[in-house]
């Protein structure tokens, strides 16, 4: 591992790095991986990449988990850095050699079981307390037997610390896949996108999570998705993780939008009709929704009963409900419990849901979840 400072990240200065302090000391890598950064994404470095026939790699946005190696390692040194560095922070590029060298010759416990010394020379590094505690060797080695013997040990090592980092990921894996519920998208699906970017001026935490909404356009692989936004039809540009996606739900077509509650006109056309007679019941109400004027509860429901002994008797009384108490399952059937209007609460009865008006029982629904909402603030309190 190789920790070097910088003053500024064009993408001239990264390209001469990789260039210098990479290339010309460990020879061009196979692949290389980036994320999405303007100094990693410029021609320049595309350039130096074609030249010595190197692949690159881009990272997802916002995706630190596809560069986890080097995203866990950058908080280890910034850990280490706040325990050495002057209280200046003048000096923090001083110590990233004695930091990079004592994390090269750590063992990597929880992944290849060895230090990332040994894996790139062979042996393990020499510190001070190795020639301390250690004789020298006095016995002499001839050049070739030392060379097989050394390539011998890098080749079993690099096997073994394969293995052991497989282990590792598998290890990892299950213990991630307990908790993790497998999701897929298709072709025109809307999603609600999680962004990390706001507009300047504007604080992060008062902005919504989500933004969107956007409809998919293009499935790569398992888990990436290229998006479009709905309102404008603009491509996100790059692919997006699974993980960063949310089902979008119309809010159109969520239940509560419909609720059956009927309008004035359709009330009004019910005045006309007839008294249904319930066929199992001794009571039946219907809701009277224009109610004489000069009465001052006319914003109360007017309610008629019947009982058996009255339904031939068209002089029925007109009951009106003050309020829904409270409601219940009785045989799997909702029921309410009726609060009557000018009787007492030795008067209130439950009553089917079947016999109350829609409108009343919706209305009973909002004040509820209301009264919930403020109790789980009080709790949280």
């Amino acid at each position: 591992m190789e920790i070097l400072p910088m003053k500024n990240t064009s993408a001239k200065d990264v390209a001469d790095l990789f260039y210098n302090q990479w290339i010309c000391r460990y020879s061009a890598p196979d692949a290389i991986l980036t994320d999405k950064g303007q100094n990693f994404m410029s021609n320049i470095l595309k350039e130096v990449c074609n030249i010595f026939e190197i692949e690159k790699i881009n990272t997802s946005s916002y995706r630190p988990q596809t560069h986890s190696t080097c995203e866990r390692n950058n908080k280890t040194i910034a850990e280490k850095l706040r325990t050495c560095i002057d209280a200046n922070q003048l000096n923090w590029s001083d110590k990233l050699p004695s930091i990079a060298h004592a994390m090269n010759t750590s063992v990597c416990t929880e992944s290849t079981q060895y230090t990332p010394y040994f894996l790139v020379f062979g042996r393990e590094c020499r510190t001070p307390i190795d020639t301390v505690l250690t004789e020298p060797s006095k016995v002499g080695t001839v050049a070739k037997h030392y060379i097989d013997k050394l390539h011998e040990n890098l080749v079993l090592a690099r096997a073994i610390a394969r293995e052991n980092a497989l282990e590792a990921q598998k290890k990892y894996k299950a213990q991630h896949d307990k908790r993790a519920r497998e999701i897929s998208y298709n072709i025109r699906d809307k999603v609600w996108l999680d962004t990390k970017k706001t507009e300047v001026g504007l604080s992060r935490k008062l902005c919504n999570k989500w933004q969107g909404p956007y409809y998919i356009t293009e499935v790569k692989g398992k888990s990436t998705y290229r998006l479009r936004r709905c309102s404008d039809d603009v491509p996100i540009k790059g692919l997006v993780n699974v993980n960063r996606l949310k089902k979008f739900y119309d809010p159109q077509d969520r239940p509560t939008n419909n609720v059956d509650v009927p309008t004035d006109d359709e009330m009004s056309d019910d005045d006309d009709n007839e008294e249904e007679i319930a066929e199992d019941g001794d009571e039946i109400f219907r809701t009277d929704t224009q109610p004489d004027s000069n009465d001052p509860t006319q914003n109360d429901t007017q309610v008629q009963r019947h009982t058996n002994d009255d339904r031939n008797n068209d002089d029925s009384d007109l009951y009106l409900v003050e309020r829904i108490v409270k409601a219940k399952r009785i045989n799997n059937k909702m029921h309410y419990y009726i609060k009557w209007l000018g009787f007492g609460s030795t008067s209130n009865s439950w009553e089917p849901e079947e016999n109350i008006p829609p409108e009343l029982r919706h209305e009973f629904k909002v004040r509820m979840d209301q009264t919930k909402r403020i109790k789980a603030r009080k709790t949280k309190r």
